[in-house]
């Protein structure tokens, strides 16, 4: 049997409300995009004459807070942990920083010799030597 034709435009109308159920959450993040990269108008009451703003040109854009996420997730913090050669560098710039103009040069003719954990154990014994 052949089904009325309200039933069919029923059916179609809820189609197309699913439809634009799916598809809403991403038309509202393209329209939060397309906000944030506006820039922002000021008045001219705004502004005093003959003074500047104070602000910097990238003031004048604003973001809006739905735009940027609120944490990224466990996989990309994890994915920022410094290398370790950036890890040493740190271990090294931190053990240097007390010593003294010699002291540093001689840790630095240590570091292009035998490395950097070997100048970094030199430059942590002359602090403790010193302290």
């Amino acid at each position: 049997m052949a089904r009325p034709i309200s039933e069919i435009i029923d059916d179609i109308v809820a189609n197309l409300r699913e439809l634009r159920d799916a598809v809403d959450p991403m038309a509202r993040l393209a329209s939060v995009f397309k906000e944030a990269d506006a820039p922002v108008a000021t008045s001219a009451a705004e502004k005093k004459p003959g003074r500047k703003s104070g602000r910097s040109k990238a003031s004048s854009f604003t973001v809006k807070a739905a735009a940027v996420p609120a944490k990224p997730p466990a996989a990309a913090r994890e994915a920022r942990k410094p290398s370790p050669a950036l890890q040493a560098q740190g271990r090294y710039m931190s053990a240097i920083r007390r010593l003294s103009k010699f002291q540093k040069a001689q840790v630095k003719k240590i570091r292009a010799e035998k490395g950097v954990e070997e100048a970094i154990r030199v430059a942590l014994a002359k602090a403790a030597r010193s302290a």
